[in-house]
């Protein structure tokens, strides 16, 4: 089961974290952010509870009560007002002087943790002589308001005698007359002064006795003390009420018999024609026949109010004379409504538009629903919310409106990667919201999940496209060395053949050899013979030449240690 925002936040922060975990239906958000700011840096949460409307939590310090009017803190220890008490073991707790109520915890189902964690109020009506006798004799409980109340209106020497349950209030038998105590939100006091008017006495299973006070009648019953109602009825006198002015939407009960018996109606008015004309047949003056009464009311169309603003259709009911103006929720989430209340759109009304009704003697309800919700399709239905657009909004904004709009089931993942957030551990308020699902405008039903994809502060929802990874320039080949070309007259391994030389002279073979020789001897020595090459092996080192192209050339000595031909610059 998916996480709301509310129960991600708590159960992420250490104070709140262990007691939250073991709750399955925590604070709304913005509560649970009221929550956290309130809560000291080392208070530690031990139990949640409901409180009537709101929320309650308890700490090592304090009880924290979280209702409309922000957080209020109760130092510990509380005053209990009663203990652990009914099926939900309600514990009641005095905060200002009235009691609050609380129970629903998972972790303090049996209300334990709260009766530790304060001590029994005193009781006020047992320290006081007038009232000690039925603290301790009877088994009705006033409130705290009631309590007060009744011991501010008491006489200095007025003893209580009795205490009654009286509809929504109670009643107090004492020694001077009743005492009333009515409306359980604002308690106000009644008196009716002895002998007790009594209408009908001690009946029914609850041996309930039926008193008459200005006008109006008290059923009072269940006393301990009094359980048959004798001393009731030993204060006062059987009396027969009088005829009451008639209340709106009551009938009297005249026009209850002449519709239940519309024959012996019907006679009786015959009779009441005939005594008539036969009277005024003998001389005498026809009586003329009464008035009749208040001439019976006549049906009306019932407007259509379905579409209107709750206030201004309640207003507009108010003109006519409906027994009663209600208003309730038209959804099944049973949210109490004011008939003044704004921002509320009427989808279902009952009567039904265009019957025909008689107005005082039907209640005209008004089921509606806030205007930022969509009627449901039919009455007591699921709510229906339009989903909002949310793309490009804070999460930490976009989970406070799905909170107002009751949709609290949300998932929430990783835009790139598509994972849930809610197994990383980070918390996404900051984050952006980059698509979502159901779209916007969509109808959809309270409770409906939820999914939103998130991307983390400062990044685009479009996932970059990797930039690619330079192509590295090839290895060039080595290219093949190319073979030196022969130089014409470089040197090469093998001597020269040397050239012959043409004899110049006409003396004998011989002497022309022996000649020749000699002068090739003095050429290379003096002049030099033609067509050597430079680089070409020589000797002597200094000796001249010149070659094939006819540059003069000289033998020097090389740095390997060879003497080679070489240009003769002078």
């Amino acid at each position: 089961m998916s996480q709301t925002a509310a129960q991600r936040l708590l159960r992420n922060d250490p104070r709140t974290t262990e007691a939250a975990s073991s709750e399955p239906d925590l604070l709304p958000l913005r509560v649970a952010e009221a929550l956290l700011a309130v809560l000291g840096s080392r208070e530690k949460v031990l139990a949640f509870y409901r409180s009537g409307a709101g929320h309650a939590v308890l700490t090592g310090e304090a009880l924290i009560l979280l209702g409309g009017r922000g957080p209020q803190r109760v130092p510990r220890p509380l005053t209990i007002v009663k203990p652990a008490h009914g099926a939900r073991r309600r514990v009641d707790v005095s905060v200002e002087g009235r009691s609050v109520g609380l129970w629903g915890s998972r972790v303090d189902a049996s209300g334990e943790l709260l009766e530790r964690a304060g001590k029994p109020a005193p009781d006020a009506l047992a320290e006081d002589p007038r009232t000690a006798a039925v603290a301790g004799g009877e088994a009705i409980t006033l409130p705290a308001e009631h309590r007060r109340l009744l011991l501010d209106v008491l006489g200095p020497d007025e003893v209580v005698r009795s205490v009654y349950h009286s509809g929504w209030g109670y009643a107090v038998l004492t020694g001077e007359g009743l005492v009333l105590l009515r409306n359980l939100v604002t308690p106000t006091a009644a008196r009716a002064p002895l002998p007790l008017r009594i209408v009908r006495r001690a009946h029914g299973l609850l041996a309930t006795v039926d008193v008459l006070v200005d006008g109006r009648t008290y059923k009072l019953h269940g006393s301990k003390l009094d359980p048959r109602g004798e001393a009731l009825e030993s204060v006062g006198e059987v009396v027969v009420p009088g005829p009451a002015a008639p209340r709106p939407g009551v009938r009297r009960p005249e026009a209850a018999w002449i519709r239940r018996h519309p024959v012996l109606t019907s006679a009786a008015v015959v009779g009441v024609l005939v005594a008539g004309v036969n009277a005024g047949r003998g001389g005498e003056p026809a009586v003329r026949a009464a008035s009749p009464g208040p001439t019976a009311e006549a049906s009306v169309v019932v407007p259509d109010f379905e579409g209107s603003g709750l206030r201004a259709a309640a207003t507009r009911a108010g003109l006519s004379p409906w027994r009663a103006v209600s208003v309730a929720d038209a959804s099944s989430a049973h949210r109490p409504v004011e008939a003044t209340a704004t921002g509320w759109q009427v989808c279902f009304q009952s009567p039904s538009r265009e019957e025909r009704v008689r107005p005082s003697g039907v209640t005209l309800t008004l089921y509606a629903v806030p205007e930022r919700e969509e009627c449901p399709a039919r009455l007591r239905g699921p709510r229906l919310v339009v989903m909002p657009d949310l793309v490009g909004e804070r999460y930490r904004h976009v989970a406070r409106a799905l909170d107002d709009l009751g949709l609290h089931r949300t998932d929430l993942f990783h835009t790139y990667t598509g994972k849930p957030l809610g197994d990383s551990g980070r918390e996404p308020a900051d984050w952006t919201v980059c698509r979502q699902t159901p779209q916007p405008d969509t109808r959809v039903e309270a409770g409906a999940q939820i999914d939103l994809w998130l991307i983390g502060p400062g990044d685009p929802c479009e996932k970059p496209s990797p930039q690619p990874d330079p192509t590295p320039d090839p290895t060039p080949k080595p290219k093949p060395k190319s073979k030196p070309r022969p130089t014409p007259g470089a040197q090469s391994d093998a001597k020269p053949v040397p050239r012959p030389q043409p004899s110049y002279g006409g003396g004998g073979g011989s002497g022309g050899s022996g000649t020749g020789g000699s002068s090739g001897t003095g050429g290379t020595t003096g002049g030099g013979p033609a067509g050597v090459g430079f680089g070409q092996a020589c000797a002597p080192v200094g000796a001249t030449a010149t070659t094939a192209d006819g540059r003069p050339a000289k033998c020097f000595m090389g740095k390997d240690g060879r003497a080679r031909w070489g240009y003769n610059s002078g």
